[in-house]
């Protein structure tokens, strides 16, 4: 089954020169469209996706992710309210 969900990943200075799109793209036949990202060569990092594809190569991807030592998160995880912006 196909499904869309929103996730952010975060590096360490460690992981954030691999190339984690390529892989998710070539190893497991998903679909990344960047929403926001804010990766320097050496430094903590994150990148903000909406992933496509099949539920079971999703599962195997976030596996892979976690392997190599990145964190995956969903993207309603990461949304804080701050009422006095709003």
């Amino acid at each position: 089954m196909n499904i869309t969900k929103k996730i952010v990943l975060h590096f360490t200075d460690n992981t954030v020169d691999k190339p984690i799109v390529y892989g998710l793209i070539k190893d497991f036949e998903l679909i990344p469209t960047i929403i926001k990202a804010e990766i320097n060569p050496h430094k903590d990092g994150f990148l903000a996706m909406e992933i496509q594809g099949d539920e079971a190569s999703y599962a195997e991807a976030v596996a892979w992710l976690q392997s190599i030592i990145i964190k995956v998160t969903s993207l309603k995880e990461q949304v804080i309210w701050d009422e006095s912006k709003c």
